[in-house]
């Protein structure tokens, strides 16, 4: 028995999902050390294809190698998080702004 088709709702929300775990993996991935990210290098070369090039397992290695140079990326420009972010300088009671 075949399965019902896919609403557009239904791939809109699994592509949102697919996305924010794309996002949390590069976080991750950006507090390891160089000897895991050659492992995962590794693995993306170790499932390249060598007989059959099958689109899918291109696909796939050529992501997870993606996926570690945004986490690279993300570990040599780290975000600070909202609540780390300098606060506003307020306006002074007297209505002239306050210097910075």
């Amino acid at each position: 028995m075949t399965p019902p088709p896919s609403t557009t709702a239904e791939l809109v929300q699994l592509h949102v999902r697919v996305i924010a775990l794309e996002r949390i993996v590069i976080a991750l991935l950006g507090q390891i050390g160089d000897a895991q990210s050659g492992l995962i290098r590794d693995m993306a070369a170790y499932i390249y294809p060598r007989r059959t090039r099958h689109h899918l397992t291109i696909g796939a290695a050529a992501q997870m190698i993606k996926l570690i140079e945004g986490a690279e990326e993300f570990r040599a420009k780290p975000v600070r998080s909202r609540r780390e972010r300098r606060p506003r300088a307020r306006p002074a009671s007297d209505g002239s702004r306050s210097p910075r």
